[in-house]
């Protein structure tokens, strides 16, 4: 799978070429999608031409570019729109928060379920519970090696001692969520990741690394039931109860709004398969949602339950005025401390649950749009089989479509049903 993330001169001239026959249509996303709005979410008709016009650029793009390469074959491609801050909607050619994400597959091949690895050129990491240090210790050295041998790695044993760090902090959170307390139905925990970059430092960082060497990705497969001889490793006494009441807010929350914004777009040929949301944490014991990825220890992934799981989901009720959901932001740091270390400093807001709610249902709405324009699309070789819409949470609880120089706190994910 190739992420057209970076320039390239060869796209640039593809794209110019597929845009000559018509006149582009330049639009700005209206305020009600912005984080600051809590009106209803409407496209105007020049929104939606100008959405249908970006992705058949991308489809022409995709029928001119040749499938076999040598020894490779393309077999998938990844595009992403965004939003100025001033709310121009284009193609995300640089650096930068990509608003909306689109996965083409090719014709010739049938819709595929959920990928189990990346959607974008990195390492990968699968951890799970019977790792040992020794393993752990193995994957950091394997990583330290792959960066040094760069030659841009100023302090190799600094590396290396960042990276165990931070296979451990990983591998303990892992841990944590295995015997984490679900009880609502509908949509199921499946997944913990975590994207990292190593800095010629020797730094691991999350986010986008400004002169980063090495972007990996973090995997552990949260299971449905624990395995009993699991549970006499007297891991259950590390429950996190804090936890629990965010993962079940969160689950509880996605039921409301999904069953208030109304599920007749499944019709279109894209339903929602999955949320993602970054996890947060301030001191031993307070969890939240990070507002982005510098606060967060990973990104959760949720997907819909079986057809039992949804049957049994909580009936939509409305919750009290004063029933919060923890959101982890930045806090000031004290300026005598430098940049780098003032990344630590956080404090947790306590969002309005009702507000919260509002927020996923206008999320929910702002994604079916997207994924109606991706279900009228058409190419000679290629189709949408995924289409990922990103969304920045205020600290009030308000959600909206995440900007370029925004950070997505969470994300959902529409996909193509099978033909």
């Amino acid at each position: 799978m190739i992420n057209l993330r970076k320039k390239s001169l060869l796209l640039l001239l593809l794209v110019l070429s597929a845009c000559q026959p018509q006149r582009a249509v330049h639009s700005v996303v209206p305020p009600s999608w912005s984080v600051n709005s809590d009106a209803e979410p409407v496209a105007d008709p020049k929104m939606e031409k100008s959405v249908d016009q970006l992705l058949a650029v991308h489809a022409d793009v995709l029928d001119q570019i040749g499938t076999n390469q040598g020894p490779w074959q393309l077999s998938g491609m990844i595009f992403e729109l965004a939003v100025s801050v001033e709310g121009v909607l284009g193609m995300l050619m640089g650096e930068g928060e990509a608003s909306v994400k689109t996965t083409w597959h090719k014709t010739s091949s049938l819709p595929k379920p959920h990928p189990t690895t990346p959607n974008h050129p990195q390492l990968s990491f699968s951890l799970q519970s019977m790792d040992s240090p020794e393993s752990l210790q193995n994957h950091a050295e394997f990583l330290s090696q792959m960066a040094v041998a760069t030659g841009r790695v100023r302090d190799p044993q600094r590396l290396q001692t960042n990276l165990m760090m931070k296979f451990n902090e990983f591998a303990q959170m892992g841990r944590l969520l295995n015997f984490s307390e679900i009880k609502e139905k509908g949509f199921k925990l499946v997944e913990f990741r975590n994207v990292l970059h190593i800095t010629g430092e020797g730094d691991v960082v999350p986010g986008i690394a400004l002169g980063g060497l090495l972007e990996f990705e973090l995997r552990w497969k949260v299971p449905e039931k624990m395995k009993d001889e699991d549970n006499t490793q007297n891991l259950v006494s590390r429950r996190k109860p804090s936890l629990d009441v965010l993962l079940n807010n969160i689950v509880a929350d996605l039921n409301y709004a999904e069953q208030e914004a109304g599920s007749t777009f499944e019709q279109k040929g894209f339903e929602l398969d999955g949320f993602y949301i970054e996890l947060g944490m301030k001191g031993e014991d307070d969890f939240g949602i990070a507002r982005g990825a510098a606060q967060a220890l990973g990104k959760l992934v949720f997907e819909r339950g079986d057809d039992d799981d949804l049957a049994s989901a909580s009936t939509a009720k409305p919750v009290e005025d004063y029933d919060t959901i923890n959101v982890i932001t930045e806090a000031p740091a004290p300026v005598s401390l430098t940049y780098q270390a003032s990344a630590n400093f956080q404090r947790t807001e306590r969002a309005n649950r009702s507000l919260f709610r509002h927020g996923l249902k206008r999320a929910m709405k702002m994604g079916r749009f997207f994924a109606k324009r991706a279900s009228l699309v058409g190419s000679k070789k290629w189709y949408i089989q995924e289409i990922e819409p990103e969304f920045e949470l205020a600290v009030n609880g308000m959600v909206g479509l995440v900007n370029l120089e925004g950070s997505a706190a969470l994300s959902l994910e529409f996909e193509r049903k099978e033909k």
